[in-house]
């Protein structure tokens, strides 16, 4: 039989660093079979401020496509309040992507324009520039 209170080694599961999750009570051989799935806080952190970022932007485009279909009169100051909350929230999410990646903010004007000419893969958007840095990092360690 187990100790109640074991400590366990795991591997994160986006940056593979190895970390240590203390087990407790009754359950704990239950959950060691959830090990492959562990993350590390900074891991942990930044995926569900992601998630949220990426919902919000999404909420944004969404109504921003709604307002295109069906052609409402306030269709101007709809494009107009979208663009400036896209401005906002997609510098964030660049600032909160590049922090996690350590590297150099990065943000282009182009990111709000894709998200407006295509409100509906706003995700699809967001997972691409979260690629695109990851890339960056690669390219860096390899030069």
């Amino acid at each position: 039989m187990t100790d109640p209170n074991d400590n366990v080694a795991y591997e994160c599961k986006f940056c593979r660093k190895p970390g240590v999750i203390t087990l407790e009570g009754e359950f704990s051989n239950r959950i060691k079979k959830l090990l492959s799935l562990a993350c590390c806080n900074r891991c942990g952190d930044f995926f569900v401020a992601k998630r949220n970022m990426e919902d919000r932007i999404k909420e944004i485009a969404l109504s921003l496509y709604t307002a295109r279909l069906t052609k409402t009169a306030q269709l101007q100051d709809i494009v107009g309040l979208a663009r400036e909350k896209l401005n906002k929230l997609t510098h964030a999410y660049a600032e909160l992507v590049c922090r996690y990646w350590r590297i150099t903010t990065v943000w282009e004007p182009d990111f709000i324009e894709q998200i407006f000419d295509h409100p509906r893969m706003s995700l699809q958007i967001c997972g691409q520039y979260f690629k695109m840095a990851g890339q960056l990092v690669k390219q860096k360690q390899t030069s």
